[in-house]
Formats: structure tokens, sequence, C-alpha cells
């Protein structure tokens, strides 16, 4: 911890020369700036990043707390279906943004990213505010597997919660940023009970999360969704009547654009029009809105026989070429002397830049409170340290034998009930729930059938005298007739040994 204070004191000298902006967070000459502002890179931007991701790490609240306090926040907010995982993926650059369809996101995902070292592997850790999932490291690959079962969670009952699930990622070609991914606005039906209870639960949880001034809300909406129809515009003029925070975007932009073209007859004043027509109704002074064509939730973002990396370029190659469908628009139009307002907000590749050096800069801006945070925390630490020590040395100084072996068997016991009984996976103490799993499939990869044939072979080689060959062959026969769900699948996933053994014996009987 001291190591981190003293580098970022260090790097207060050259980062400081970049922290020129208040420290209010701004979007209000955001999408101007885009073209005019200086990237925030070289080693100043590592230091930062490095120190953002050991204090994103840490176990302290209060490190968490005072990064949070100030670095900028982009809530992708809108409706259900309205492509904010496929905008979250494209701003992130990773294919593993959580893609449910309809109401799937129960709980906010807030996304950490942080630029690691040159060469370096891409990492994950994964928090649980709520509690109900132990946090920890988990590979790229399974992120999009762990937050689909934690919000399986909140299905049943149904319901909806404020506490997001944070996942942190380092890897060598990200942008630092912070990006939290939204469950969608429904609207209540007075017809429908749980409707209105959902709709007032998930506007409560968009304004707990809103509250704060250093979020910056992202409006997402598909381009073909009618301004009166808007589920986020209302919210957002609400909640940020100036529209200094909030950025607008319309999703699936290329959608039907071949009708708007240059080659299409229409006049280019329809064109203009319709595009106006179809714009956010916005504050007064609000920043152009972004016209992103979105990427398809297609089959390379899962597929398991590509490596994540060759995901991260598949992804890198459909926005290049969404992005180069949007230009043949402009520069279409642009042949004709047509001109669009939005001309130069149709790359996300920019906005991901900008966004990233935005979150960069504000955080540059309150280094001095970090290293004081950083102290603090280190001192606190000193005194957690000095009071377990103390406690340590009132306890005995190590279990008898027979106290050890007692504890072995007491934990043996529970593994035994719990794969026979196929609740939930066995609690191996010091083993991760991949690591359970891994053993799990080596050992007990096997449906009841083939339980019920390796337990007859066992029997067999035994050689016992109580071994009676017809019997044996009724024991099979009934096995195969074990056709229910759980007893196709395999023993390492589902458990339930008990119940298979108790089902074969009845069938017998």
């Amino acid at each position: 911890m001291l190591c981190i204070a003293r580098a970022l004191v260090l790097g207060v000298a050259p980062l400081a020369v970049l922290a020129r902006r208040n420290a209010e967070v701004s979007v209000h000459n955001a999408v101007a700036e885009l073209e005019s502002e200086g990237p925030f890179e070289g080693e100043a931007a590592t230091a930062l990043s490095a120190a953002l991701e050991v204090v994103g790490k840490s176990d302290s609240e209060e490190l968490r707390r005072v990064v949070a306090s100030f670095e900028p926040q982009y809530m992708l907010a809108g409706g259900t279906s309205q492509a904010k995982d496929s905008l979250m993926m494209m701003l992130m650059g990773l294919p593993f943004a959580f893609q449910a369809g309809g109401i799937g996101t129960r709980i906010p995902c807030l996304y950490r990213l942080f630029k690691g070292e040159p060469g370096s592997e891409l990492t994950t850790v994964m928090r649980y505010t709520d509690g109900l999932t132990p946090d920890g490291p988990v590979s790229p690959e399974s992120v999009v597997t762990k937050i689909e079962q934690h919000m399986g969670k909140y299905a049943s009952p149904s319901r909806f919660g404020e506490k997001p699930i944070e996942i942190l990622v380092t890897g060598p070609d990200l942008n630092g940023a912070v990006y939290k991914n939204m469950m969608g606005r429904v609207v209540g039906r007075a017809s429908d009970p749980e409707s209105m209870k959902n709709s007032k639960d998930i506007d409560d949880i968009y304004d707990y999360h809103v509250a704060d001034d250093n979020v910056i809300l992202m409006a997402v909406e598909k381009a073909q969704t009618n301004p009166q129809n808007s589920m986020i515009a209302p919210f957002a003029s609400k909640i940020d009547p100036t529209g200094k925070r909030t950025l607008w975007v319309k999703t699936w932009a290329d959608f039907g654009i071949s009708e708007q073209g240059a080659d299409s007859g229409r006049a280019c004043a329809d064109v203009q029009d319709h595009f106006r027509q179809m714009d956010f109704v916005k504050p007064p002074g609000s920043p152009e809105t972004f016209w992103i064509a979105t990427v398809e939730a297609e089959a390379y973002l899962q597929d398991q026989s590509l490596t994540l990396q060759q995901r991260m370029d598949k992804l890198e190659e459909a926005i290049a070429k969404k992005e180069a469908k949007m230009q043949k628009f402009i520069d279409g139009w642009k042949e004709q002397g047509c001109f669009f307002d939005f001309e130069k907000n149709i790359k996300v590749t920019k906005l991901r830049k900008y966004l990233s050096d935005l979150h960069s800069r504000q955080v540059t801006e309150r280094l001095p409170q970090l290293v004081a945070a950083l102290e603090r925390a280190r001192g606190g630490m000193r005194l957690d340290v000095k009071g377990l020590e103390e406690k340590l040395a009132m306890l005995p100084k190590g279990d008898s034998p027979s106290a050890e072996l007692r504890e072995f068997t007491g934990m043996y016991k529970l593994i035994f009930d719990e794969q026979f009984i196929g609740e939930r996976n066995p609690p191996a103490l010091g083993l991760s729930t991949d690591e359970i799993k891994e053993i799990q499939d080596r050992e007990f990869k096997m449906t009841a059938k083939e339980m019920a044939s390796a337990l007859l072979q066992d029997w067999k080689n035994l050689q016992h005298e109580s071994y009676d060959e017809a019997f044996g062959r009724k024991l099979e026969e009934s096995a195969n007739m074990l056709l229910y769900p759980s007893a196709l699948e395999q023993l390492s996933t589902t458990g339930h040994f008990w119940s298979h053994l108790t089902n074969i014996y009845m069938l017998v009987v």
C-alpha cells in the first residue's frame, strides 16, 4: 500500500500538467471537443491506471469510496431491448457484456476497465456487492456465465436490486473507464400490479444510481423509436434539465439507412428532416446525438472454439464495418452538397477514446485526495493487523490430533452428504467453484445409467459370493428406465446420487 501511495505522489507532477478541467463532471462541451482534445497517454496514464487497478481490487472500502466519489461513471440507461448491451460491448471493446433481451438484467453491471502493461494477459475480478455470491478472480471467458447465474438469484421470486455486480477488467488494449449498464425501464400497467411494482422499483434504482454528480447519463434508444414514445428522454430531462451531464445515443442507426441514402431518390431536406424528427426531445443546449450502428449478437461473441483475443478482434472488425457503413452514408450525401449535424458523432471508437480520456483527467485532478486516502487506509491496516495479532496470541497454540481428525471427518461427511443430495456444490474449503467443478467432472462424469453400470462392474470385480448375474441384468434394465431430466445429465453437474439409487431400487422392487 505504501508503495502505491509513493507511486501516486511521484505521479502527481507529470499528471498535473494534464489536469486542466474543473472537478465537476460535465459533457456540455464534450462533443465539440472530440476533435480538438489531445490524448491522455504515456507513463502518467499507465501509472494512474495501475494505481486505480490496485484501489479497485483493494479490500479497503474507504479507498473505493474515495475513487467512486469523483471518477466519472457512464451510466447506460433506456428501455428494454434498446441495444444497451451491444453498445456497452462496443464502448469497452470486450465481447462479454451480458445480453439478456427483455427483462433479464435485474441488477446493474458496473465494468471498471484498467489499461494493463504491454504484453500482459487480460484478467477479470468480480465483486458481488449484495453478498449473494463470493467475490474473486474469474476467467474472462466465464464472465457472462457468472453474471447470468447471479441474475438468476433475482428471478425467483422476481425482483430487482440496486447493488451492482462489479467486473474489474485489466488488459493491455483497454481504455480506462467505468461503465454502468442498467436494467431496462418499463411502463407499468394499471391492470397488472406486478408490472406497476417493477416499474416503480426500477425507477427508484435509476434515481439511486444517477444521484451522484459524477455520473454521466448515456440515454440509449433505437433510432427507429418515435421520440414521443421514448422511455428514457423524460427521465433524462427530469434529472438533468440543463443537459449538462447527459450523452444521447441512438442505436441501430444503420437499420434501413439505405432507404435514406443519397441514391434513394429522396431529397436532401427530407432526409435531414427525418433524422431531426427521430432525434430525442432534449433540454435546450444539449449536445448533438450520437447515431451509432450497433453490432448484432452474432455467434462469435460466445464461440468457445475461439480465444478471447480472437473474439475481441472479430468485435473490432464488426465495429469497423458498421462505422464504414455510416461513413458511406455521410460521404454519399456530402458529394451532393448535403450535410448532417451529427457527422462527427457516428463512430463509437472515437466516443470510447474520449470517454476514457475524460475519465483519466477527472481522476487526475483528485490525486492528492486519493493519496491521502491511501495513507489513511495504510494506518487503518496497521491497527487491524495489530488487533489480529493480539487475538491470535490468545488462541490455543494448536489443535490436538483428535480435534483435527474430527474436523477432517466432519468436512468429509459434509462433502459426501452434499454429493448424494445434490442441492449445491460440495463445500470444499480452500477450493474455488471452478476447482470443485473440475474435480466433479474428473471423478463423476457419468449419467445415472452409467453410474449403475459402474456399480455393477465394481460389484462383479469384487467376486462377492452374493453377486447374482440375473439380478445384475435386472438392475441394469431398471437403470435404463431412468429418463427424467437430471438422470440424463452428468452427475458432475446435478449430484442427486441418492435420488438415482432410490429410483433404481424402487423400479427393481
